[in-house]
C-alpha cells in the first residue's frame, strides 16, 4: 500500500474516532442534569435547582432516574449549540430572569405513566376522580395541574374540596370568573365546558327546542346576548351555579313572528284545538285582561310568556303548564276564579283540616 494512502487512512481513522468520540461526549454531557443546569439553574423557573431537590414533580422524577433529556430530547446539531454556548457562558447570560416554557403532549407522559384510561382507574377511589372530567368530556392536558418545575395546582379545588394536599400542591389556581372570561370567546363552542347540564344532549334530542334551533343553524350567542353571557362569566363564583339566562319574548318574536318565517297570527293557527280539562283553549290566543293588573298571564307583552312552556335545554312542560293553575279546584261549578287569587294575585291561604 502506497504511503500516502496509508496516511490518509490512518487521518481519516483518527478524524472518525475523534468525532466518535467527541459525539459521546455531546451526548453524555446532554444527559446529564448538571450539565443543563449550568444555564437553567439561574432562571426564573429554577429548572435544574427544582429537579436536584423540592417538593416538585422534577424532583419526583429524579428519584426515578429520569433526566432532563428523557423529556426534553434534542437533536445533535442542538446539543453542540448548547455545548458552544455552554462554554461561551452566552446562554447563562441570555436566560438571567427568563421563563423557560416546554411544551408537552398527553402522549409524552403517557410512555411513562400509562394511558388515560389507566390514569382515570388509579383515581377512581377518589370522591371525585380529577381525571375522570365532567368538564371537557374527553381527556384532560395532564399539564394543565400537573407541573413539572414549579408547584402543581389543583384547578378542581376552585368548586369541590382539594384533591391533593401533599407539599407541592397548591390551590391557589386563577378565579372561577378569570378562568371563564380567559376560554370564553364570542366564536367559541360553549359545549366545550356546559357538558354538566344537558345542553349537548338537547342539542341531539330530537323532542328539545334546542335541536329544532339547531337544525336551523342557530347558535348559542343567537338567544344568549355576548354583553349578557360576558356579565355572566364575570360574576361566576366557584361552587354557586351560574345563574340560567333568562331569554325574553322580545328575542323570541325576533325569529317567530313577523318576518320570513311566519307570524304571530301562525303561531296561534299551529295551536288550535289544544284543550285543558275538557275546555278548548290555544295558549297561543290568550291575552292579558287590561281590567285586571293581577292577570296571571300577563307577560308586558300581551301574550303569556314564551318561556313558561317552550324549554330549551330540557322537556317542555306544554299545557302541563297550564294544570298549575288551572286544576280540578278551579273547575268546580261556580268558581270565580278568587278562590286562589283573591288578593291582588297573591295566592290564598290554604283551608285548614
Amino acid at each position: 500500500m502506497p504511503k500516502v494512502v496509508k496516511i490518509i487512512t490512518a487521518t481519516v481513522c483518527v478524524v472518525l474516532g475523534l468525532t466518535s468520540v467527541a459525539l459521546i461526549w455531546v451526548r453524555d454531557s446532554n444527559r446529564n442534569p448538571e450539565f443543563c443546569g449550568r444555564c437553567h439553574a439561574g432562571t426564573v423557573s429554577a429548572h435544574y435547582s427544582s429537579w436536584e431537590s423540592s417538593d416538585y414533580l422534577a424532583h419526583a422524577h429524579a428519584q426515578a432516574a429520569v433526566t432532563c433529556q428523557d423529556c426534553h430530547p434534542t437533536t445533535v446539531t442542538e446539543s453542540i449549540s448548547k455545548i458552544l454556548a455552554s462554554v461561551t457562558r452566552e446562554s447563562a447570560v441570555a436566560l438571567q430572569g427568563v421563563e423557560v416554557q416546554a411544551e408537552h403532549s398527553n402522549e409524552e407522559c403517557f410512555a411513562c405513566h400509562g394511558s388515560y384510561e389507566e390514569t382515570v382507574q388509579r383515581t377512581a377511589y377518589m370522591a371525585a376522580n380529577p381525571h375522570d372530567s365532567h368538564l371537557i368530556g374527553e381527556q384532560l392536558d395532564c399539564v394543565a395541574c400537573h407541573k413539572i418545575h414549579e408547584p402543581s395546582q389543583d384547578y378542581c379545588a376552585e368548586c369541590h374540596g382539594p384533591m391533593s394536599d401533599e407539599p407541592g400542591w397548591t390551590t391557589e389556581v386563577t378565579s372561577i370568573a378569570n378562568l371563564g372570561l380567559s376560554v370564553f370567546e364570542p366564536d367559541m363552542d360553549c359545549t366545550v365546558c356546559h357538558l354538566m347540564a344537558p345542553y349537548v344532549e338537547s342539542m341531539e334530542n330530537t323532542s328539545r327546542e334546542a335541536y329544532a334551533h339547531a337544525q336551523e343553524g342557530l347558535k348559542c350567542l343567537d338567544c344568549h346576548e355576548l354583553e349578557a353571557i360576558t356579565q355572566v362569566h364575570q360574576q361566576a363564583k366557584p361552587t354557586e351555579r351560574i345563574r340560567p339566562r333568562s331569554v325574553t319574548m322580545d328575542q323570541c318574536f325576533f325569529c317567530h313572528t313577523d318576518n320570513e318565517h311566519t307570524s304571530y297570527e301562525q303561531v296561534i293557527a299551529r295551536t288550535e284545538g289544544y284543550t285543558i280539562r275538557g275546555e278548548a283553549l290555544n295558549p297561543h290566543a290568550i291575552t292579558e285582561d287590561p281590567a285586571n293588573p293581577a292577570d296571571p298571564h300577563s307577560s308586558g307583552e300581551g301574550q303569556v310568556e314564551c318561556s313558561n312552556c317552550h324549554k330549551m335545554h330540557k322537556a317542555s312542560p306544554g299545557v302541563e303548564y297550564c294544570y298549575h293553575c288551572h286544576h280540578e279546584r278551579n273547575f268546580d261549578e261556580g268558581c270565580t276564579g278568587t278562590g286562589c287569587h283573591e288578593s291582588g294575585g297573591e295566592p290564598a291561604a290554604e283551608d285548614e283540616e
